[in-house]
């Protein structure tokens, strides 16, 4: 499905494999299992209907940990079902119906939304059009984050339901702080590979100027880089983490999440372990990650300490150190709500404005 130029899929909620007799879809959705939506990018989309094009597939991961896309006629637990807008369409205040969406009062997506000549130009506000310092993003979107979990509002209120169910024994204030404060750091690294020789050699080249400082993003509305800037961000994170927490512990799978989600932001497919991917860090790189642990702690141990998450965030992290997140694995609320969260702080930051009414007490 797609949103103003943005894919969406469906996430069919997990059951044990003795439930499978009860996994009849029309039964699901009376129980109210609604299914969930999330992102992937627009080379991602593509590629799903170049593979089967007008028909529904399923993504899944295979053991080891790679993306199998296939047509498909039947569902498995925890599959990832992609239908055409051909066949459904979501609708305003419907949802997810059935049909092409042709002529339908309310309907949010049509077949031939593909067509980038004729969407209008607000629609790009996302993609670029205001030029940027890396850090000039970086710090806005860590900022946009942090006021979203600390602040009251739905993501605040929403992170402390669910840890008061994941964790009743614990304070649920406290460990809010803590997710509030990881995804801060998250969304530090979450364009680290922006920082690339190669990244920005090609900014340079598109702005028809040298470069003085890091960009983030350039005054062009839909040029492509072309080099993969989300992976770099997984491991340093966590080895940032590492570095302000001490030994990470019982709380090595939570941050791994949250790398996870952050590094996610583009797409929802990506597997960093998978990503053939060189970085290259820029001389400047050093000065824009002290800037990222500068924006969380004041420790200068920890400020000296740059150069390590720098080399770290060049190796590729082994597949079994990164957390595939399902629907039915416990993490997974924290894992999509940072994810949300970073994501929407991601494009407001670019946008130059709030495209989430966020401080309500509700979803």
């Amino acid at each position: 499905m797609t949103i103003g130029g943005q894919f969406y899929f469906t996430i069919y909620n997990s059951v044990h494999i003795d439930d499978l007799a009860q996994r009849d879809l029309q039964t699901m959705l009376m129980q109210g299992q609604h299914p969930e939506t999330s992102s992937i990018s627009l080379g991602s989309a593509w590629g799903l209907i170049r593979k089967a094009p007008g028909k529904c597939v399923v993504v899944r991961y295979n053991e080891d940990g790679e993306l199998v896309i296939t047509p498909t006629d039947s569902v498995r637990p925890c599959d990832v079902l992609t239908v055409p807008s051909s066949m459904a369409y979501l609708h305003r205040t419907k949802g997810l119906c059935f049909g092409d969406g042709s002529g339908i009062q309310g309907a949010i997506l049509s077949s031939n939304w593909l067509d980038r000549k004729g969407r209008p130009e607000e629609l790009f506000k996302k993609e670029g059009g205001k030029r940027q310092t890396l850090w000039e993003h970086t710090s806005g979107a860590m900022e946009r984050v942090y006021q979203r979990f600390t602040e009251d509002g739905m993501y605040r209120a929403t992170l402390i339901n669910i840890l008061k169910f994941l964790e009743p024994e614990k304070d649920a204030i406290v460990l809010a702080n803590l997710i509030a404060m990881l995804s801060k750091l998250a969304a530090g690294f979450h364009d680290l590979g922006k920082a690339d020789k190669r990244w920005q050699a090609k900014v340079a080249a598109i702005e028809g100027e040298p470069i003085a400082e890091l960009l983030g993003r350039t005054s062009k509305i839909g040029d492509r880089i072309g080099v993969p800037h989300t992976p770099p961000g997984y491991n340093a994170m966590i080895k940032a983490s590492e570095l302000l927490i001490g030994s990470l512990d019982s709380a090595h799978y939570l941050i791994r999440t949250i790398a996870l989600a952050s590094v996610r932001h583009h797409s929802s497919f990506l597997n960093p372990s998978q990503v053939n991917h060189h970085f290259e860090p820029h001389p400047q790189t050093v000065d824009f990650v002290k800037k990222v642990l500068k924006a969380v702690s004041d420790s200068e141990t920890v400020l000296s300490q740059s150069d390590e998450i720098i080399q770290v965030a060049k190796q590729t992290p082994a597949k079994e150190e990164v957390p595939l997140l399902l629907p039915n694995v416990d993490l997974f609320p924290i894992y999509a709500l940072v994810g949300r969260a970073i994501l929407m702080a991601d494009r407001e930051n670019a946008a130059g404005e709030e495209l989430e009414m966020w401080r309500t007490e509700s979803w």
